[in-house]
């Protein structure tokens, strides 16, 4: 009996190390793992000490011997870059060169020789420093070839150019790829060719194959390298790899983070490794101001700290022994003191589950005992509100006009309004066994679908995609189905909640809109290509009538005849013109343009227009314009619709000014007139397809309301906007076209942009 009874008093016996892994969140388990910890850091920071000190010297002296070997490379690599471009200088003043009379054979042979004195040389051209077409190049590649712009011929003509390293574009396709598969890498040599005169006639060019570099670094410095494990690499100036041993950083990498770093003793790369890293410049003693590599050389901090890290380790395995002794004689401490505490987590534990807790231990306190009567009450009082909760959840799911549905964390579906069943056609118990509304999902749709909610139900963000979704009788309707997660406070989802609303009207509306703007588009193509069949036979016809010498009435007959098909051939242009934007079929031959040109033709295409009315075109443009990038056909065009669209709305004998101006980085195009001016309700929709403020039916040129709206298109395809200011009815508008400059003229924009010297130009 005195066996049973103590076999039914004691608790359940647990290895020592199992009590201790359930205990670790308890507060027996913090105490015994903070005395561990304690002393944990007591031994980490000893061994931390010692092994500074000696890291500290081993470090320093790695440093120096890293630093040498950047040094020696970037000798070597400016040392041979100095010596290609005083080649190519000195190759520039060869008589053959500077004498204007040099055949291209004579030409070619002699820039073949330099090759092949030099083979590093790839390619090796001269070029007409005027129109920089290429006279001769080795194998005749490129040969009548511009190259203009190219920065090697810009720089060249100036004076002695050496580039950055950069990937081949033309010469890929013309010159034979490297055995490794690499992508051919030059740096370009340019210097200027005096003839007899002293004057820079021709640019000579050069092409230095960047396999030399890599070449030269491994005869040199290869051996080294793999002694010391030390890596060196070569960047350019804007921080981007150009030269490297190892394949993780490959060309073009940005390695402008350890650029900045100081001497320091390691940095982290972006491979996770700290890394002993120096960085020297590698300047040539030509006059290159903006050029230079950076030479990097690295040195695994690892290979310098072995001894360091050894010891550092026995003293952190010293500190892992000494913090487990103190753990475990802190949780058998522990044990005895918070025992009442661990006995009321137990009832706790069965409040969570959902059971009742159970009767208190006798031998516990019995402040234990009246928490345990507590639990049991909101135990009750708990599930009373679940109830309620429940009843008002499904009432207000059913009384609102969407179909609802609740989800579990995975978005497997758990419950259903009654609007959702009574669509699908089904109870309760037959969607929760289908678990989603896949099923219901129209062929064409359910991959979209599927796609999109398996993204979302993995991110754990918002769902929202407009799906047809069967009713069960055979029929689909159009659905919007969103849904959107709940989130716990760590984050994590616990379940969704999602909505389904017919939008079936709604889309088939968007549908048969959709349709017939397409057919609109497809009959104002058709109408154009039509009108403009008839319009060239006409305007034949009335040239040739008006070299017949016709009579002063005829002629004046002949003139409007030849002003009205120009007039019909513009608007169908701008039909045309408005198709093919729309359709995205405008292709721009974006070059460097002249603004002042551009005027110029659309002031005379609107010359006849101005007469016609009376009006007075006045033109001021600056002495210096610099100029835009853009379509000079279309820029001219855009010019040319906003002056007619001020002649149409100027009254006749009306004043029109046209100015043009640089201004932050742009090119601003204004047309001023005091017409009728614009009422505020018509200037957010000025530039839609087909927009026209009142005016008078009997008008002679009211156009078809394409040419603003052309204008805007042709601006945003150009980088550029339109914008427009009316003070209102009466008082005239201005109309402002901007695009951006042409690249090489933005430096200059502020130098350039002088008032006066074209603004006398008047059209009366």
């Amino acid at each position: 009996m005195h066996a049973e009874v103590t076999s039914r008093g004691r608790r359940p016996a647990w290895s020592p190390l199992r009590a201790m892994a359930r205990s670790l969140r308890t507060l027996r388990g913090r105490l015994g793992l903070s005395t561990g910890l304690l002393t944990l850091a007591l031994a980490l920071g000893l061994s931390w000490a010692l092994a500074q000190y000696a890291k500290r010297d081993l470090v320093m002296l790695a440093g120096a011997n890293v630093e040498i070997l950047a040094q020696q490379m970037a000798r070597e690599l400016a040392g041979g870059m100095d010596v290609a471009a005083r080649e190519i200088q000195l190759q520039a003043g060869r008589a053959l060169f500077r004498d204007p009379g040099s055949s291209r054979t004579e030409l070619r042979a002699a820039v073949e020789s330099i090759r092949q004195f030099h083979p590093h040389f790839t390619f090796v051209a001269v070029a007409d420093a005027d129109t920089g077409r290429v006279l001769a190049a080795t194998d005749g590649i490129f040969e009548d070839g511009s190259v203009l712009g190219r920065p090697v011929f810009d720089n060249g003509k100036k004076g002695l150019f050496l580039g950055e390293v950069h990937d081949a574009v033309r010469l890929a396709q013309l010159l034979p790829a490297p055995a490794d598969g690499s992508p051919l890498r030059f740096v370009d040599v340019g210097a200027p060719v005096l003839d007899p005169g002293g004057r820079v006639s021709r640019v000579l060019v050069a092409h230095i194959g960047w396999d030399w570099a890599a070449a030269l670094r491994a005869q040199v410095l290869a051996a080294i390298e793999d002694e010391r494990q030390v890596e060196i690499m070569a960047a350019d100036s804007q921080g981007r790899i150009v030269l490297s041993s190892n394949p993780r950083l490959a060309y073009g990498s940005d390695v402008n983070d350890m650029l900045r770093q100081g001497p320091g003793d390691a940095q982290p790369w972006s491979d996770g490794q700290r890394y002993i890293t120096r960085v020297v410049d590698a300047r040539t003693r030509g006059p290159f101001p903006d050029f230079g590599w950076r030479i990097l050389a690295r040195q695994p901090e690892a290979a310098v700290q072995v001894h360091t890290d050894r010891l550092a380790g026995l003293f952190l395995l010293g500190g892992l022994l000494l913090g487990t002794l103190g753990s475990v004689v802190a949780w058998h401490l522990a044990g005895r003191v918070l025992r009442p505490v661990t006995a009321l987590a137990d009832q706790a534990d069965q409040l969570r589950s959902g059971g009742q807790p159970s009767a208190p231990d006798s031998t516990l306190p019995t402040e234990v005992a009246r928490v345990h009567h507590a639990f049991a009450r909101v135990s009750r009082d708990a599930a009373d509100h679940a109830r309620q909760s429940a009843a008002r959840l499904a009432a207000i799911s059913n009384a609102v006009p969407q179909m609802l549905w609740v989800g579990d964390a995975q978005g497997w579906i758990v419950h259903a309004n009654d609007r959702l069943l009574a669509y699908m056609g089904v109870g309760e118990a037959a969607l929760l066994s289908q678990r989603s509304l896949m099923a219901c999902m129209h062929e064409e749709d359910a991959a979209r679908y599927g796609q999109d909610w398996a993204a979302a139900a993995a991110g754990g963000h918002g769902f929202e995609q407009e799906a047809r979704m069967g009713d069960g009788q055979g029929g689909w309707r159009w659905h919007l189905h969103r849904a959107v997660p709940q989130h716990g406070a760590d984050g994590v989802v616990l379940g969704w909640f999602g909505s389904v609303t017919d939008i079936d009207a709604l889309k088939q509306a968007q549908l048969r809109l959709l349709a017939m703007d397409r057919r609109k588009d497809e009959f104002i193509a058709t109408l154009s290509h039509e009108l403009r069949n008839p319009l060239a036979p006409v305007a034949n016809a009335v040239a040739l009538m008006r070299r017949q010498a016709p009579t002063e009435a005829q002629s004046k007959l002949l003139e409007m005849m030849s002003r009205q098909v120009g007039h019909l051939g513009r608007l169908v242009d701008d039909l045309m013109d408005a198709a093919r934007i729309r359709h995205r079929r405008v292709a721009l031959r974006m070059s460097s343009c002249e603004v002042a040109v551009a005027c110029e033709d659309a002031v005379e295409a609107t010359r006849g227009l101005a007469e016609d009315k009376g009006h007075t075109l006045e033109v001021r443009l600056p002495d210096q314009l610099p100029p835009v990038m853009a379509d000079p056909t279309r820029l001219a065009q855009m010019v040319t619709n906003l002056l007619h669209n001020a002649c149409k709305y100027t009254e006749p004998g009306g004043n029109i000014l046209l100015e043009a101006r640089p201004l932050a980085g742009c090119m601003e195009i204004s047309v001023t007139d005091n017409g009728c001016g614009i009422d505020p309700q018509l200037l957010p929709w000025l530039f839609e397809t087909f927009a026209q403020g009142p005016m008078p039916l009997d008008r002679a040129a009211g156009g078809l309301g394409l040419g603003l709206s052309i204008v805007r298109e042709l601006a945003l395809l150009h980088g550029g906007q339109v914008r427009v200011d009316s003070d209102g009815p009466g008082r005239g508008s201005r109309f402002t076209l901007s695009l951006p400059l042409a690249a090489h003229a933005l430096a200059d924009e502020a130098a350039s942009a002088h008032p006066g010297g074209r603004g006398g130009l008047t059209v009366s």
